[in-house]
Order: C-alpha cells, then structure tokens, then sequence
C-alpha cells in the first residue's frame, strides 16, 4: 500500500501503514499475532484497506490452524514443492477442488481435518503421495523409485493391527485389503506411534 492514499475520513490527510502485535483467542488458546492498519497524518483516524483486512485474515486463520494442530499454510507449501506438485496438480492428487491449494497456503481458508490428515499421512509416508499420484494418473518428481511396489497382490494378514509387537519385530512391509503393497520401515513404524 502507498503511503500517500489519501484518508477516506477526512479527504485531506495522507494514510501510512503501520502494524500492531494484538493478543487473539481462539478455542480457549490465547495468542499473538500482528495487525496492519493505516492511520491518517491529517485527522489521526485508523483504518485498513482491503489488503490489510486480507492479511490479517489470513494471520488469524494460520493462529487458527496451529491451535487445532493443522497444517500451517507455509507448512502445505513446503510438502506440495517437496513433491514438485504445482497447485493444481496438488488439488487433483488430494481433492479440494480447483483452488484449493492457493487457499490453504495462503490461509485464506481453514483446510478440513480428513484434508490435513491425508497431508500428514502423505509427507511422513512418501509411498502414500506416490500411490495417490498413481492414482491420479500424475508422476511425483524424484518418487519414482516408490512406484515399484505397486505391482504386487494385496492380501491382509489377521495378525496385523492385532499385535502392534509383532509387527514392530517382525515385519518390514505390510500390505492392505483392496490397495496396492507399500512398506513401512520398521524403524518408521516405531517412530509414527
């Protein structure tokens, strides 16, 4: 925003941008975050301009996101260029429509729980956002190696989710009823629970 708008209050004075840390709640968290405003030099009014309502906007939503323990908008970005997906290729791989991607990294919206879960599940397990990409007819830059494990018979041994011991001691893959195999590293598998 220019410093020279003229000030919507009065039509004399000249806004200037200036910005607050205010102290904002949600879901019983309190926190801080900064506030961008403009104040006049002419009649002293404080106001903002629509980009500064976005943007403080969007610092409440990412607050928002971090007290529910979602995924942060630069944290949504981060594993979409990890995975050299642009956004729209992002959006068909995970869903959430067209746009989706803009508006979760740029915290324009609040991504749903299921969303972000998949998001987790997809950057601690690679082999996920392999599978999801197979699925979507799309190839992960660098995760081509993760697609050879797609081309065996899936099947579900009983004794898996029954016994979390055994399969720490005993197995390094496992496979899932009605999908394609992946592995988990049995070092990994430790490390998520």
């Amino acid at each position: 925003m220019s410093d020279l708008s003229l000030c919507p209050i009065c039509d004399e004075g000249h806004l200037h941008a200036r910005s607050d840390e205010i102290e904002v709640e949600h879901a019983g968290h309190t926190g801080h975050i900064k506030s961008l405003y403009s104040e006049c030099d002419e009649c002293g009014s404080e106001t903002a301009t629509a980009a500064q309502v976005r943007q403080n906007k969007r610092a409440m939503i990412a607050f928002k996101k971090q007290v529910e323990g979602l995924m942060t908008g630069t944290e949504v970005k981060a594993m979409r260029h990890s995975l050299g997906l642009s956004q729209e290729q992002a959006a068909r791989m995970f869903g959430g429509g067209p746009v989706a991607f803009s508006k979760y990294e740029n915290d324009d919206v609040i991504q749903s729980e299921p969303m972000n879960n998949l998001l987790k599940v997809s950057k601690r397990f690679p082999m996920v956002a392999a599978y999801l990409a197979k699925e979507a007819n799309m190839i992960l830059k660098n995760h081509s190696h993760l697609m050879a494990g797609f081309k065996l018979p899936s099947y579900v041994r009983p004794e898996l989710g029954q016994n979390t011991q055994f399969i720490r001691e005993h197995i390094s893959s496992m496979q899932i009823l009605n999908s394609d195999r992946f592995e988990i590293v049995t070092e990994e598998f430790q490390n998520a629970s």
